[in-house]
């Protein structure tokens, strides 16, 4: 049976060892990562030079893990802006290249097939945050977002591999990739510009949410049912609060016991529809959250 190849991509700072660990327990835990990429900032800074000195020290020859005494491929990816270097991250222009090459790197990896375990552990603040952001556009269910806990013992101890259980381990970052909301890979991976996708990615759930809102509303209430929703949502809209049964129902001629008989039902559908487990409670407050940005859209309401 085939399997994807792994991929760990590492942001790094002033401690190498975030790299070797991280690559240390993913190997341990049965990955077979085939290619280690790390981004840092600019080489010409000592402390980063220092880091790099290490870290190449550990790969043979670029192509072999001495450690582990396993191929695989390492590449150093230097950040930069118009040609030139990145020392600190401090301007508009630095974060945008930061969160560029990053994103064209997880593009270019995803385009291969690979697994992506990505570790945002080492280097600048920002790197980790961008990191995070291009986890969430392009990462599927298998790809990895990873951080690193060490001892306060092993950190000081200043070695590249750990000894002992204790002395680190890796967590997982909880995310919810676009991916997730049927946002095919074709789209996100059509353009090299991490702020038009995230744009064109908005767009695209703005569309799924209304086309779903519509479906709900037009597909499965009754028209009575669709006129008290309609009235208790443009009465959350233009007063800022949620309407009485007997305030719905002299808006649209019912009667506040028709009202309420209504609501029921569509609650009793909004749950089936979004597939909503009993404990969750479905009211009115929730009705108008889900179908706010629909309704003001007709009273002529900026959307958010």
């Amino acid at each position: 049976m085939a399997t994807r190849r792994e991929v760990l991509i590492a942001t790094l700072g002033t401690q190498p060892e975030v790299v070797t660990v991280a690559l240390d327990l993913l190997l341990e835990q049965g990955h077979d990562i085939q290619e280690v990429v790390v981004i840092h900032t600019s080489s010409t800074h000592p402390e980063i030079r220092e880091s790099l000195r290490r870290l190449d020290g550990e790969f043979l020859q670029g192509s072999f893990y001495a450690h582990a005494s396993i191929p695989c491929l390492y590449r150093r990816l230097e950040l930069k802006v118009k040609g030139r270097r990145i020392a600190d991250i401090k301007t508009w222009e630095e974060a945008g290249a930061v969160f560029t090459t990053i994103y064209r790197e997880v593009r270019e990896q995803k385009r291969r097939g690979s697994l992506i375990h990505l570790c945002i552990a080492g280097g600048r603040k920002s790197m980790s945050v961008y990191g995070m952001a291009t986890a969430q556009l392009l990462f599927d269910a298998e790809d990895r977002l990873w951080h690193l806990f060490s001892s306060k013992a092993f950190e000081e101890a200043n070695l590249m591999h750990p000894r002992y259980p204790g002395d680190a381990q890796l967590v997982p970052i909880p995310l919810l990739p676009y991916r997730a909301l049927s946002i095919p890979l074709a789209t996100l991976l059509a353009t090299d510009d991490p702020l038009r996708a995230i744009e064109e990615q908005r767009k695209l759930v703005r569309a799924e949410e209304r086309r779903r809102q519509r479906e709900f509303l037009e597909e499965k209430l009754s028209a009575p049912e669709r006129r008290v929703v309609e009235a208790l949502v443009e009465e959350v809209i233009l007063h800022h609060r949620s309407p009485t049964n007997e305030e719905i129902g002299r808006k649209i001629y019912l009667a506040p016991r028709t009202v309420a008989n209504a609501l029921t039902r569509v609650y009793d559908k909004l749950r089936l529809f979004l597939g909503l487990p009993e404990e969750v409670k479905v009211d009115r407050t929730l009705l108008a959250a889900l179908f706010s940005s629909y309704f003001a859209g007709r009273l002529g309401e900026p959307q958010p």
